[in-house]
C-alpha cells in the first residue's frame, strides 16, 4: 500500500525524542494508537493522514492495523521575513492557507511580503509532495469533507525543540 506513495515497503524506524518515554519507537506508538482506534477498522470513509516526517511511521502502523489507506498531509510554516521562526501563517496540502491576522497587523505586513514567503513555501511544499507521492494525485480537500477526523492527543503538552 505505501510503496505507491514512495514510502517503500516499510517506513524507516525513527527513534523517539528522549522526553517521549513509554514507547519503543514511533512504530510502537502507532500500534498502540491503532489499538485505541480499533472501532474505526473497516470504516469505508476512513483515511489516515500522516504529518511527515515523524508522523509517517506512526500513521503507517495505524493504517495497516485498521485496513485504511494512508496519505501524507504536508504543512509549511509561513515565517515573518527576517524573523523566520515567528509564524505569520501556514500552508498545507490541498491549497490551504491560514494567516495569523494578529501577527500580520502588528508587524504591518503587506500582501507582497506575505505573497513572497508563501510562493517560496508553496514551491518547497510541492517538492516535498513529489518526493512522497511522485506524480500521484493527492486527495482533494473536497474528498476529505464529510469524513470524521480522529485525533489522539498526548497527555503531555507539546514542547518546543
Amino acid at each position: 500500500m505505501l510503496s505507491m506513495y514512495g514510502f517503500g515497503t516499510e517506513p524507516e524506524t525513527m527513534p523517539l525524542p528522549e522526553d517521549e518515554q513509554g514507547f519503543e519507537d514511533r512504530r510502537d506508538a502507532g500500534r498502540r494508537l491503532a489499538a485505541k482506534l480499533i472501532k474505526y477498522a473497516g470504516e469505508p470513509d476512513l483515511l489516515v493522514l500522516a504529518l511527515p516526517r515523524g508522523g509517517v511511521p506512526v500513521a503507517y502502523e495505524v493504517a495497516e492495523l485498521l485496513g485504511a489507506p494512508l496519505d501524507v498531509f504536508l504543512v509549511r510554516k509561513l515565517g515573518v521575513p527576517g524573523h523566520d521562526e515567528l509564524a505569520m501563517g501556514a500552508i498545507a496540502s490541498g491549497g490551504i492557507r491560514v494567516l495569523n491576522e494578529d501577527v500580520i497587523r502588528a508587524l504591518r505586513l503587506d500582501e507582497d511580503a506575505i505573497g513572497a514567503v508563501a510562493t517560496r513555501e508553496w514551491r518547497t511544499l510541492r517538492e516535498c509532495e513529489l518526493s512522497y507521492r511522485g506524480e500521484l494525485s493527492r486527495p482533494a480537500v473536497q474528498e476529505l469533507q464529510g469524513r470524521e477526523p480522529v485525533c489522539e492527543r498526548s497527555q503531555r503538552p507539546a514542547q518546543r525543540r
